[in-house]
């Protein structure tokens, strides 16, 4: 049986219009909690990110003192990784679980300002997903709201959907599979998210599956991609506006394949 598992955002949905409420919230809490004039505050900002745009490799969203998403993978990432700069600009928070837990509060407050705005041909391609293979979501988003976002589509897709997957969190202590590869990223990528390998354990013994009948499609190589890869699944790149080439390059490296909109993701997936 072949099964397709589906991040979401940024893989069905278009996110960078999709956050754009959401960064403006997010700047606003932080500008008040860092108290800083509105000019102040901007140029603060832009120093931030003009050092992470200027190495790309340095900077990501941190766990366990680990990156372990690229700050340019979309602009919610890019978001959380300039905060911890700028925190530092201004000397507050510098315990590292409170700043940490400021950081996920900042995020949680401002998600639910997130707009819904699908890929080009996302009704479509869901519709002959399911008419030719099994298929569901894994996303570190909670389920209610991807459910409420896919049933915006005009047609109600009975696509199961498992959230709070972790894809971001390490457990260090799981040895399963190495720490870390070198996928040319610059950065060692790491490989110890055992939730996120447990939620597709689990969905693998639902479908009564291996590995190797497993393709996973996400639009960020190392938190969606990497883990799969190394467990013996198949992997597909959804490239967006912000993927680097050494990303694309990580991907076919490991004998992924890196797709470029959902009408060539319908092509390759309903016929593995």
């Amino acid at each position: 049986m072949n099964l397709v598992v589906l991040d979401f955002d940024g893989t069905i949905t278009n996110v960078d219009e999709e956050a754009r409420p959401y960064v403006e919230g997010y700047k606003n809490d932080v500008k008040d909690l860092v108290g800083l004039s509105q000019a102040d505050f901007d140029r603060a900002w832009e120093s931030a990110a003009q050092e992470i745009r200027s190495n790309p490799s340095r900077y990501g969203w941190e766990n366990a003192g680990r990156i372990i998403a690229p700050a340019y993978g979309d602009p919610i990432l890019f978001s959380q990784t300039v905060v911890p700069l700028l925190f530092d600009q201004v000397g507050i928070l510098k315990d590292e679980q409170e700043r940490t837990a400021t950081i996920e509060q900042l995020y949680e407050q401002n998600y639910p300002k997130t707009k819904t705005v699908f890929r080009e041909g996302a009704d479509e391609f869901l519709t002959a997903l399911l008419q030719n293979t099994a298929a569901c979501v894994v996303t570190n988003a909670r389920t209610q709201k991807v459910e409420a976002k896919l049933a915006q589509l005009p047609t109600r897709h009975a696509l199961p959907v498992y959230g709070h997957a972790r894809k971001n969190v390490l457990d260090l202590s799981w040895t399963d599979v190495p720490e870390s590869i070198d996928a040319g990223l610059g950065r060692p990528v790491f490989l110890q998210r055992k939730m996120y390998a447990d939620v597709l354990a689990g969905i693998m013994e639902e479908k009564q599956c291996t590995s190797k009948d497993v393709t996973v499609f996400g639009d960020i190589f190392e938190m969606d991609l990497a883990l799969p890869q190394a467990l013996g699944m198949n992997i597909a790149l959804a490239v967006g506006s912000n993927t680097l080439q050494c990303e694309r390059e990580a991907v076919r490296r490991v004998g992924g394949v890196c797709i470029y909109s959902l009408e060539e993701a319908s092509r390759y997936l309903c016929n593995r």
